[in-house]
Parts: structure tokens; C-alpha cells; sequence
């Protein structure tokens, strides 16, 4: 009896061992089907999102192109010119073109500032606005 004992004892601690392992890989191959479940879930969320995305962005650029041919409209030649007249602006009969002596001034070419530096700019701006400031004052 003492043998049958211990038999049982060694197969019943045996099957508990080999239940609790299967219910383990159970448990695992369960936790990987969640893991890959949710990941999909989560491309696909993000395709939609992506899908979303790219319909605004099309949308987006039909809109943007309605945009800039209304601004070419709007800026084109002759609806300047229709905008002109009704403010009472006319075309000049007579054009005159005043010569600007002294440019550039000799002072800034004496500098050694060519006309693309931007000290040249720098210099002309600033004789500019002397220009402006000594023509208020004649007034």
C-alpha cells in the first residue's frame, strides 16, 4: 500500500505540474493575441487618422489654388486699373523723369561700398531719410 501511495502522490504532483504549465502557456498565448490585438487596433487607428489627414490635405490644396486665382484676379492689370479710375486716378499726359545727381554719392564710392553691399543700402537709406526730414521742414 505504501507503494501505491507514493505512486498516486508522484502522479498527482505530475498532472498539477503539467496543468499549471499549460494553463502558463495558455496565459502567454493569450497575453500575445492581446498584445498583437491591440497593436492592430492601433495601426489601424492610425491609418485612419493617416487617411484623414490626407483628404485635409488635398482639400486644403483645392482651397489654397481657389485662393491664389482669386489674388491673381484681384492683382491683375486691368482690374488695378478699373480700381484706379474710380478713386479718380488718371494716366499722366506728360511723364517727366528727374535726374538724380551724385548717385551714387561719391562719399559712399569712395568708401569702397558697391551698390549690392548691404552697408551701400545702409548708407543710401540713412541719406534717405535726411532727404525726408530736411524736405518736412522746408514746408
Amino acid at each position: 500500500m505504501d507503494r501505491s501511495l507514493s505512486h498516486c502522490v508522484k502522479r498527482g504532483f505530475i498532472e498539477r505540474r503539467t496543468t499549471l504549465s499549460l494553463l502558463l502557456i495558455f496565459a502567454m498565448v493569450g497575453f500575445i493575441v492581446l498584445i498583437s490585438l491591440f497593436q492592430a487596433s492601433q495601426m489601424n487607428a492610425r491609418s485612419l487618422r493617416i487617411i484623414e489627414l490626407k483628404r485635409k490635405k488635398a482639400r486644403l490644396e483645392v482651397e489654397n489654388a481657389q485662393l491664389l486665382l482669386e489674388i491673381a484676379e484681384l492683382m491683375s492689370v486691368s482690374r488695378l486699373e478699373e480700381r484706379a479710375e474710380k478713386m479718380g486716378f488718371v494716366f499722366p499726359e506728360r511723364i517727366e523723369y528727374l535726374p538724380v545727381y551724385d548717385y551714387p554719392p561719391e562719399s559712399a564710392l569712395s568708401e569702397g561700398l558697391s551698390p549690392s553691399s548691404p552697408r551701400f543700402l545702409d548708407e543710401i537709406t540713412s541719406q534717405f531719410k535726411s532727404w525726408m526730414e530736411l524736405s518736412k521742414n522746408v514746408r
